[in-house]
């Protein structure tokens, strides 16, 4: 990301746009059927909905993000909840950040779509580790303006099939991909 990029998501985070409240349905329905238990990575953690329910469930979560803006509001919350001690802020840049190899048993990744960064993040999962991603795909009204930044139908599946891949749904009426895959016992290809 450039500069131009902090700058402008940091503009969006001041002018209380992005994310907030709730974690995502579906990282819940997902996510929550993992027993708590070790670290995890919330990917573009923006101000945290995702990194705050991990937290207050027991795990120990990185949260990253290339906003200062949002990861300032994501520790004065982690505060009030009184998690500051199992939610560590990096502010980062995803383009260039890579995080350290087998350290995580679940990695989150929500509406950010990064290419390269996925090799990056099996790397960074413990062999058995679990993944959630969930983003929209390149149909999607929402992105005209940037398909860059959404998945390829079948992309997910077919990236992660050497996985155990436990729920994979693309919807055309919502234009949403979901993916919920465990990472193989023992490295096997990759």
């Amino acid at each position: 990301m450039s500069e131009e990029d902090r700058e402008r998501w940091n503009a969006r985070y001041r002018a209380g746009h992005g994310p907030r409240g709730l974690p995502d349905p579906e990282v819940v329905r997902w996510v929550g059927t993992v027993p708590p238990g070790g670290r995890a990575l919330d990917v573009a953690a923006g101000t945290g909905r995702h990194a705050l329910w991990l937290a207050e469930r027991g795990w120990i979560v990185d949260a990253v993000d290339v906003s200062e803006v949002a990861l300032s509001e994501l520790g004065r919350e982690a505060e009030a909840r009184g998690v500051p001690d199992r939610i560590h802020i990096i502010w980062a840049d995803l383009d260039d950040w890579s995080p350290p190899p087998g350290r995580y048993r679940l990695v989150v990744m929500a509406f950010f779509v990064d290419r390269p960064l996925l090799d990056r993040l099996d790397l960074a999962l413990k062999p058995g580790g679990f993944l959630f991603c969930r983003s929209f795909l390149e149909h999607s009204p929402l992105l005209a303006h940037n398909p860059g930044h959404a998945w390829r139908p079948g992309e997910l599946g077919e990236r992660f099939a050497h996985w155990r891949i436990l729920h994979l749904h693309e919807s055309a009426k919502t234009a949403l991909v979901t993916l919920w895959a465990q990472k193989p016992p023992a490295e096997s290809g990759r």
